[in-house]
């Protein structure tokens, strides 16, 4: 019986130092919603705050359209291409492209056509007028999608230079139209971002 006793002892002791150290090592957790907006500088890479400072690129081709009707016409139409990322590291460069189109579109300054659709466009419209199974009245016209005039193009580049516990890197986002029609760059223009990071008694 006394036997019995200390080994329920023992493992009630036992298992107590189990929780306890099980306690003491499991990692701590916290978490708190931030503004995507604001500007952090954690580190040297490409981030939403430098999304945020391409505004002065955007406005720049809004007023070069304002002023050129002759060379953009009205509310020109535009295939915004890909921007082709040309840095050593990963960037998502989607977000680049829904900023700068959203902005322009905001604007009116543009008319987006959506190339990337046009496949699933034509099959849609094919069904509506083809298939005898859409209502006459709600079938889209054939023939009436618009022509783009325009392409835009960007990439993204960097340029770093290290010395001493000392890194800059300077990001380049350069954008530019063409005209379909002639094949003339009708507009560039270059975005730069730098970034001073110090590092105390180590090197990058």
């Amino acid at each position: 019986m006394k036997l019995t006793y200390l080994r329920a002892l023992y493992m009630s002791f036992f298992s107590y130092l189990i929780c306890l150290t099980l306690t003491q090592c499991a990692p701590s957790f916290e978490a708190e919603y931030r503004d995507p907006h604001k500007v952090e500088l954690i580190d040297d890479k490409w981030s939403q705050s430098d999304i945020d400072q391409i505004g002065k690129l955007i406005q720049d081709l809004n007023m070069k359209v304002a002023r050129s009707p002759k060379k953009f016409g009205s509310n020109p139409s535009i295939i915004f291409k890909e921007i082709e990322n040309r840095t050593d590291e990963h960037i998502d460069t989607v977000p680049i492209k829904n900023k700068i189109m959203d902005e322009l579109l905001n604007a009116d300054a543009f008319t987006f056509i959506d190339a990337a659709a046009r496949k699933e466009i034509l099959e849609e419209a094919a069904y509506q007028n083809k298939s005898g199974q859409v209502e006459q009245s709600t079938q889209v016209k054939e023939g009436k999608q618009i022509g783009a005039g325009f392409f835009l193009r960007g990439t993204i580049s960097s340029t770093v230079n290290v010395q001493a516990g000392r890194k800059i890197v300077t990001y380049q986002l350069s954008l530019k139209v063409t005209s379909i029609e002639s094949g003339a760059i009708v507009w560039a223009k270059q975005h730069y971002t730098s970034k001073d990071m110090k590092r105390s008694g180590a090197s990058f």
